[in-house]
């Protein structure tokens, strides 16, 4: 804010006084959390089932108050060999690469070891399917892993009936739960 001539004058000196009082008034940034027992990096660490019910509470109470469906999709990944992948950077490049493919307003978690959790907002369940589909298309060539690639077979469980009782959010994880449970075996 100063120049060649010296400290500033008039308007240049107001400017620089409020923006050094505005400066000294910002509170330090406080470091993230992370996911030991509540939040964090969605994409790398696991969130717990309650932290996962919490963000899905606060996602119905928006779709019931603003009437716009909503539904939760719930993938978990088998190798060719047909075994469960659960390798942290797998899943972390799975995420990385369906953050590309799902829009803005919606939200994508790793939930436990091996699922990733994705909350689609005004998408009933065939917009549920179409996203799945797309997501499948866009793994299908294989997934890349520092200079390996990896193919990986999704599987997609769907669950997208609010209710207005108390215990929605739980109740619309566990019918994606079952509904990718029915898949896996």
């Amino acid at each position: 804010m100063s120049n060649i001539y010296g400290a500033p004058n008039g308007i240049e000196r107001r400017a620089y006084r409020t923006t050094n009082a505005t400066l000294a008034n910002i509170p330090a940034l406080v470091a993230q959390q992370t996911i030991t027992g509540k939040q964090g990096d969605p994409l790398k660490q696991t969130c717990t089932r309650e932290y996962l019910l919490q963000i899905l509470d606060g996602q119905i109470e928006l779709a019931l108050e603003n009437t716009y469906p909503m539904c939760i999709i719930l993938a978990e990944f088998k190798n060719s060999d047909g075994t469960a992948v659960e390798s942290e950077a797998v899943l972390h490049a799975v995420a990385q690469q369906f953050c590309l493919h799902l829009r803005p307003t919606d939200i994508i978690v790793r939930f436990r070891n091996k699922t990733i959790a994705m909350i689609l907002r005004e998408c009933a369940d065939s917009g549920a399917r179409q996203a799945s589909q797309r997501l499948s298309a866009c793994i299908a060539d294989g997934i890349r892993v520092d200079a390996e690639k990896i193919s990986i077979k999704p599987l997609f469980g769907y669950s997208a009936q609010i209710t207005r009782d108390t215990d929605r959010a739980n109740k619309l994880l566990t019918g994606a739960e079952h509904s990718l449970k029915a898949l896996v075996g």
